[in-house]
């Protein structure tokens, strides 16, 4: 999930291993990757609707998605987009860059404030 970037030396502690391997965790994510396509495929017909800016990151080594099927054709989607595709960063592409999203969205919150309108959205 991390690769390339190592595995942070925190994140037993925000995530213990034990509910990694509860029966209920893992049912859970298999009904949120059961339900994640259907959703998509029906929210898809939306995306061009959207007006407010939207911030698409993706890591340019990701293993678990395809960058170029997921992030750029939602980039293609989305009209009022920007797309970063980050080497060095994998599926976990929050981890790597935390630094950079979290600037793109103060900027996205600050733009909003400034035209009245307060909604930010980031992928």
């Amino acid at each position: 999930m991390f690769a390339p970037i190592p595995l942070p030396q925190n994140i037993f502690a925000a995530m213990p291993r034990d509910m990694l391997s509860r029966p209920q965790q893992i049912r859970a994510e298999a009904e949120d990757a059961a339900f994640m396509i259907p959703a998509a495929a029906r929210l898809h017909k939306r995306y061009p609707a959207l007006r407010m800016p939207v911030a698409i990151f993706g890591g340019a080594d990701d293993k678990i998605v395809d960058v170029e099927v997921h992030s750029v054709r939602l980039h293609e989607d989305v009209q009022h987009s920007t797309l970063s595709v980050l080497p060095g960063a994998g599926h976990m592409v929050h981890y790597a860059v935390s630094e950079e999203i979290e600037l793109v969205v103060r900027d996205m919150a600050r733009a909003g404030k400034t035209t009245g309108e307060l909604r930010v959205a980031a992928s």
